[in-house]
């Protein structure tokens, strides 16, 4: 699997972060992370990817 870079604000002071995936398991747990805080209330957006092949 490729690696991949997702850039996300998340926060009321909208930080920017980054979050590394390299497999399968790490995208499903991202996926479940951003789902969680959504549920939350707690503001997320994905900002952009990156894809290192």
């Amino acid at each position: 699997m490729d690696v991949k870079v997702v850039r996300y604000a998340i926060g009321n002071n909208v930080c920017q972060r980054e979050f590394v995936i390299g497999s399968r398991e790490e995208m499903i747990m991202f996926e479940a992370f951003v789902s969680e805080k959504k549920r939350e209330g707690t503001f997320i957006e994905i900002i952009e990817q990156y894809i290192y092949i």
